[in-house]
């Protein structure tokens, strides 16, 4: 009877939270890359990011990725995840990476574990990849916090460019995006990133 009562009880507050929306949280540290130079203090980066966002008690589904960061495997972990939120109303999408990134000249990339410059578009994550995925949850409000070198890029890139602009904000409601340095710009790291410290 009492565990009957305990589920209904978890289900209760299950469909409240569906009702009102969820906080989630999307955790991306690469420490160890296999062609590169690694970054050995992303792995404390993440652990106070995590840490911090667990303090709040803000955030509802959490995806945390620090292993198996391989480009297959972190694109597999972030489309399983996101896919398993859209049927939610999500109100706030939380979104951290730290690690090696890379600006082509068009766009962003996260470079992932296994990256190779000859095969960019299979070893790194692209921003615009990333965003697209983001846009589908159709959350309230989305931050991204980018620990990255050559992480700055600009989403207006020119007053004749309004339209990719307008897209965005059909999809994203209200955005606050944090980059460590601008396009051109490397970020530096010790014990901690010094953008996340």
């Amino acid at each position: 009877m009492v565990c009957t009562m305990l589920r209904m009880g978890a289900l209760f507050v299950e469909e409240i939270n569906k009702s009102i929306g969820e906080n989630i949280s999307i955790i991306i540290g690469i420490s160890k890359y296999e062609n590169i130079s690694s970054l050995p203090g992303c792995v404390n980066d993440v652990t106070l990011m995590r840490d911090l966002l667990n303090l709040t008690n803000k955030y509802h589904k959490n995806l945390l990725i620090s292993e198996d960061t391989n480009a297959v495997q972190v694109k597999e972990q972030l489309s399983e995840f996101i896919t398993k939120q859209k049927s939610n109303t999500i109100n706030e999408v939380f979104f951290y990476f730290i690690g090696h990134g890379y600006f082509d000249g068009n766009e962003f990339r996260y470079i992932l574990s296994d990256f190779e410059k000859d095969k960019i578009n299979q070893t790194t994550l692209s921003n615009d990849y990333l965003d697209n995925l983001l846009r589908t949850l159709n959350a309230k409000f989305t931050v991204k916090v980018v620990d990255a070198c050559n992480s700055g890029i600009p989403y207006i890139k020119s007053a004749n460019e309004n339209k990719y602009f307008e897209d965005i904000e059909k999809s994203i409601n209200n955005c606050c995006f944090m980059f460590s340095s601008n396009s051109i710009q490397p970020s530096y790291q010790t014990q901690l990133s010094h953008f996340t410290n």
